[in-house]
């Protein structure tokens, strides 16, 4: 069994650029792999994020984007509640149409356009459910000392159980599949980690 667990920003668009990734991971392990996505929030993520999409960084511009990232996530952990796959689709499509910044409006579009339970959704996204589930994630990050997002943390309990790899940066976990080589029986036979260190 393998679990995979990705840290993102939500108002990123990393999810969408890897899911073809781990589209080609699961192929290799045949299905068995769990990918966890996190989407993670706090106030120098807000900063990193804005810095990077040169907005300003006065306080009310790191306190609405705050919001929105922090909105987004809740929202995320309230499709999550009716399954990953909804999640994910749900979180792609929002970082795909996130053209001018979240809103719930948006959220909501994008959500019916699932075929899921959109009563449930709109209930879970204030929840308090939700907001456990979002600081346990927070917390979850801090255990794996994740430091940034676009951060992957992979566990292969077939051939280690005490360890785990951590890879940081979108272009490094592109690389990934360049590390994993299947024989035609469909097992790993060779990873190189250097490349990441």
């Amino acid at each position: 069994m393998n679990e995979v667990y990705l840290f993102i920003n939500p108002l990123e668009s990393s999810l969408a650029q890897l899911m073809p990734y781990f589209t080609y991971f699961r192929q290799i392990y045949h299905e068995n792999a769990r990918l966890q996505v996190v989407p993670l929030v706090n106030l120098q993520i807000v900063r990193d994020y804005l810095r990077v999409h040169q907005l300003p960084l006065h306080l009310e511009q790191q306190n609405t984007t705050f919001q929105e990232a922090y909105q987004l996530a809740l929202d995320f952990k309230a499709a999550q509640l009716q399954g990953n796959k909804y999640a994910r689709q749900f979180l792609c499509q929002m970082q795909r149409c996130m053209e001018d910044g979240y809103s719930s409006d948006l959220a909501d579009q994008v959500f019916r356009e699932l075929s899921a339970d959109f009563e449930m959704f709109a209930e879970d996204r204030q929840s308090d459910l939700c907001k456990q589930i979002f600081l346990q994630d927070q917390q979850l990050a801090c255990e794996m000392k994740v430091k940034t997002v676009d951060t992957l943390t992979w566990f292969n309990y077939q051939y280690d159980q005490k360890y785990g790899y951590l890879i940081e940066g979108l272009d490094n976990i592109k690389r990934l599949p360049e590390f994993i080589q299947p024989e035609t029986s469909g097992k790993i036979t060779y990873l190189d980690w250097r490349a990441y260190k």
